[in-house]
């Protein structure tokens, strides 16, 4: 294996020592080359350093964790995300997040997700040319809040989301579903708002529109999903759902 190199960026003293000791607990081959504790100070540790790997929190004294990578020219390294705040996991994962941690970090997620960073680089550098594929692909999740704590979903796997009063269900691809005690609204204003391709076809329904089969116009309008079931379209709506599923495939 590799000896990755690695940089803790995080304005909390009490959590660089934290991701510190899960480092050299459980990954004692990575090679820790420098932390520091905001956006200017993280930048220069990056240049001068050029790690494999940073574990990056979000807000920060001097800006956040966005305006860091927003700010890199020198290096690209892999990145994961971590915070005390689930709402901006989305906006992680535009940013080509690897993983989206979040505090107080659990040591199991920890090691989960930085066994699969590793697979990920030693993968990749093992094939020519595909370090600027990975680099290239946008992964996308959302996290679910479940009793256990924050389960990590990627959004294509998502069929569509149907509300129950103040819960909702997410219906999943392999035919399971997901009960999530928030309205939902919750998720349309992640999901809507940041263009992922999620529509809102009804006041009950948030739909993924990578599962369209086809669009039924009898008795008021429906959308038949490629698992086979129809999804109501409000009479509200169809004008807006109609718009924008021509714009998207013309």
């Amino acid at each position: 294996m590799r000896n990755f190199k690695v940089a803790i960026i995080d304005d909390e003293l009490d959590a660089r020592r934290i991701i510190k000791k899960y480092l050299e607990r459980y990954f004692p081959n990575i090679i820790m080359i420098g932390e520091a504790d905001g956006v200017k100070s993280g930048i220069n540790l990056i240049n001068k350093t050029h790690p494999d790997i940073i574990l990056l929190d979000i807000r920060m004294n001097d800006g956040t964790g966005f305006d860091l990578v927003d700010q890199l020219t020198e290096c690209t390294p892999k990145i994961i995300f971590t915070t005390a705040y689930d709402e901006y996991a989305l906006k992680a994962f535009k940013y080509k997040a690897v993983d989206y941690l979040l505090k107080p970090i659990d040591p199991e997620s920890f090691k989960e997700t930085i066994n699969h960073l590793i697979s990920l680089l030693e993968d990749f550098n093992t094939k020519t040319g595909l370090d600027k594929d990975i680099e290239s692909k946008e992964i996308k999740k959302i996290a679910i809040p479940t009793q256990e704590g924050f389960r990590y979903i990627e959004l294509y796997k998502i069929l569509y989301l149907k509300a129950d009063a103040s819960y909702c269900t997410i219906f999943l691809n392999d035919n399971s579903s997901i009960l999530v005690s928030k309205p939902l609204k919750y998720f349309a204003d992640k999901l809507v708002s940041q263009d992922t391709g999620f529509i809102r076809t009804h006041k009950s329904f948030l739909l993924n529109t990578r599962h369209i089969c086809s669009l039924l116009k009898e008795n008021g309008g429906f959308i038949k999903l490629k698992s086979g079931e129809l999804l109501p379209i409000s009479r509200n709506r169809k004008d807006e759902i109609y718009s924008y599923l021509k714009q998207q495939n013309p």
